[in-house]
């Protein structure tokens, strides 16, 4: 197979003419932000791939399959939008390449513009990845910034070893890189931001995963986007320990929240 062929039927070419303008609507500039919390790939750089999504990245495994959609139930990562298909598409590792398939989803799978058929088609460094309304480019461990990210998560001590107390200021340590760090590393304990206006966000981990927030008048997931969207300058702190007890904690996995959080500033910008 020709990893740049993309050959679509003429069924295929219609969708494509008719999303052509929609695909070149998305920024081709992305924040990249690092998590290892879904894959078990080795350590090596050969095979290595992910998938940038906005504020996240999103890694990819060499043993075992990733599957794209809404349920919660069955897919690693959960696209919640209502325009992406409960099992949407598939990516997987075989013979020193990473394949995607779409699973016969309502809205297709794009690959540069192209919209797949059943055959699976292997991913180059560069390609973008449509599941709509998500865009994602596909790269390699050598990508700069997931370079940058891994090099720290890497290096990191034990968690037995970690310090339970730091902070810092968020234009150095975007808050989604952050909560990602807090999530891969299955922390307790709670998270304090102050934003550029000096308005006070309070996010509890347990076992990595986000179950209480409150920012201004926000609360739960509603104070988990907010901060996404708002906190981007300032500072924060983070201190180990059992959070405080959350009554009516966030049920939804803190990557969803975090995807969720994503595809509402897409449509904010749009």
């Amino acid at each position: 197979m020709n990893p740049h062929s993309h050959s679509a039927s003429p069924h295929d070419l219609s969708r494509n003419e008719i999303l052509a303008e929609e695909v070149e609507n998305f920024s081709a500039a992305q924040l990249d932000v690092t998590t290892r919390s879904l894959t078990d790939a080795g350590n090596g750089p050969a095979g290595e791939g992910y998938l940038i999504l906005r504020d996240l990245i999103i890694p990819l495994s060499r043993s075992r399959e990733i599957l794209l959609g809404r349920d919660s139930n069955a897919c690693n990562v959960v696209l919640a939008d209502p325009r992406i298909s409960k099992r949407h598409a598939i990516i997987y590792f075989s013979i020193d390449r990473f394949f995607v398939r779409d699973l016969g989803s309502v809205n297709g799978t794009f690959v540069n513009r192209v919209c797949l058929t059943d055959k699976p088609e292997a991913l180059i460094v560069g390609d973008h990845l449509l599941l709509r309304p998500y865009r994602m480019l596909f790269v390699g461990p050598e990508h700069p910034r997931v370079a940058q990210r891994l090099r720290p998560a890497e290096e990191a001590p034990p968690a037995s070893k970690r310090s339970g107390h730091f902070s810092g200021k968020l234009e150095i340590l975007r808050i989604t890189d952050l909560i990602q760090l807090l999530n891969s590393t299955g922390q307790n304990g709670l998270l304090t931001v102050r934003d550029a206006h000096r308005h006070v966000a309070e996010i509890s981990f347990l076992n990595g995963e986000i179950c209480r927030a409150r920012y201004q008048h926000w609360q739960g997931e509603s104070a988990v986007h907010a901060v996404l969207a708002h906190a981007t300058r300032g500072e924060f702190e983070f201190v180990q320990g059992q959070p405080p007890r959350c009554d009516n904690p966030i049920a939804k996995p803190t990557l969803t929240l975090l995807l969720d959080g994503c595809r509402l500033l897409d449509e904010a910008n749009a």
